[in-house]
This record gives C-alpha cells, sequence and structure tokens, in this order.
C-alpha cells in the first residue's frame, strides 16, 4: 500500500511517499498509529490518541473520498494525508 504526503506534511516529514506491505487488510486508525510511530512529525506536538486528532490535524482519501479512522485499509490501497479543510 502507499501513503501520499500532500506538501504541508511532506516537507516536515522529509519524504512525500512512504510504502508498505500489508498482510491482512486493517482499520485507516491503526495505519495512522503505525505512521505516526515512524513519522513522530506527523502529529504536530499534539497529544491525545490518533482518533482525537483525526479532522483536525489531517484527513485522509482514499479512492476520491474521505475515509474514516474505521474505514478497512487494503493492500492494494493508496492513500493520501491531507490537511483538513476549512471553509465558512
Amino acid at each position: 500500500m502507499v501513503v501520499l504526503f500532500s506538501r504541508i506534511y511532506s516537507e516536515r516529514l522529509g519524504c512525500d511517499r512512504y510504502e508498505m506491505e500489508l498482510k491482512e487488510p486493517v482499520k485507516l486508525i491503526k495505519l495512522l498509529e503505525h505512521l505516526e510511530e515512524v513519522f513522530p512529525d506527523l502529529k504536530n506536538q499534539s497529544k491525545g490518541e490518533v482518533a482525537d486528532r483525526y479532522a483536525s490535524h489531517y484527513l485522509c482519501i482514499g479512492n476520491g473520498r474521505i475515509l474514516r479512522p474505521g474505514d478497512t485499509i487494503t493492500n492494494r490501497d493508496t492513500i493520501e494525508i491531507v490537511p483538513p479543510i476549512m471553509g465558512g
């Protein structure tokens, strides 16, 4: 599976993509926990659990839609991590 980081994250992390082999499907929340272990700067100095930061600090897009923490990710997926969208 491939994770693509938007520019705001790639500049902080020093890379624009991360590839890994999933042996079985996982929930998005587990993937995010793994990514925060590999890339501690992804947390952006925020405290709490990944689920508490999701949607306020970053969003994941897969197959053209915003993913939820409980969505299942497979080895064939490409996930984009983007900043949250603000509007008003």
